[in-house]
């Protein structure tokens, strides 16, 4: 009877272990981005932007929606909507309501959309993409 026992507490383990190896597999994963001159030649808009609202978009991901603030690239509004994933595995970034960031995106057939494997982050960890694309020249007020 021990000996059962010991056998399905093994068996739960390995099924345990097999999501846990599933998990790790599926993960995102990025190539360290290039310098904030490169990427701002590779992505077709970079801007800072405040977070306005955030929703569930079809099929899967978010659809987030930002007040620009400043410019950098690409023909913006002062508002746009950017896609991004839902952050398991398909390297979606994780934005917040009422969020500043500076922003790098790429156009794609229903808009812009965003990835965690950019220079994307929070405006206050930005300073150093801000000081270098505003050296080289950049920034424009949203049309």
């Amino acid at each position: 009877m021990g000996e059962n026992r010991l056998i399905g507490k093994v068996g739960i383990l390995c099924v345990v272990l097999q999501f846990a190896i599933i998990g790790l597999v599926i993960a995102c994963s990025c190539v360290t981005p290039d310098s904030p001159q490169i990427e701002l030649s590779k992505f077709d808009a970079v801007f800072i932007g405040k977070v306005i609202r955030i929703e569930q978009a079809k099929p899967r991901g978010y659809s987030v929606k930002f007040n620009v603030l400043k410019q950098y690239k690409g023909n913006l509004d002062e508002f746009i909507v950017v896609r991004t994933g839902m952050g398991h595995g398909d390297c979606g970034y994780p934005f917040k309501e009422n969020e500043e960031y500076f922003i790098y995106a790429s156009s794609s057939a229903d808009g812009f959309r965003v990835s965690l494997c950019s220079r994307t982050k929070k405006l206050s960890e930005a300073k150093e993409d801000r000081d270098a694309i505003e050296a080289i020249g950049f920034s424009l007020a949203p049309q």
